[in-house]
């Protein structure tokens, strides 16, 4: 029988994809997006939007990010929020990209 799939070496190869309360509190630096979500959005568009924004993050930022969805008190989804260690990465996103996307579905139809 194998052993079992261990966890603590996924979390060293792919830190990326695990939140805890050490790694949240270096990511000072908010900047939230409303109207990024599939429900507001088509679902290509959705899509499209959100990988021109990591493929962004990607190509510009050398520090550490997460992105985590933005909810209502309801639980529905209202946007992302793009958390980024260093101020100037994430101002830096700010000026690329709008951080509202409810205009621009009000403008398209």
């Amino acid at each position: 029988m194998r052993a079992p799939f261990d966890l603590s070496k996924l979390r060293t190869r792919s830190p990326q994809g695990f939140y805890d309360e050490a790694r949240l509190s270096k990511l000072t630096h908010m900047v939230g997006c409303r109207g990024l979500h599939e429900e507001y959005l088509s679902q290509s568009q959705f899509c499209q939007e959100l990988d021109a924004r990591r493929q962004w993050i990607a190509a510009n930022c050398g520090g550490d990010h997460a992105i985590e969805p933005i909810r209502d008190r309801h639980q529905r989804l209202t946007g992302r929020v793009f958390r980024f260690a260093d101020a100037n990465e994430a101002f830096a996103f700010k000026m690329q990209f709008p951080i509202s996307l409810l205009r621009k579905r009000l403008n398209q139809a």
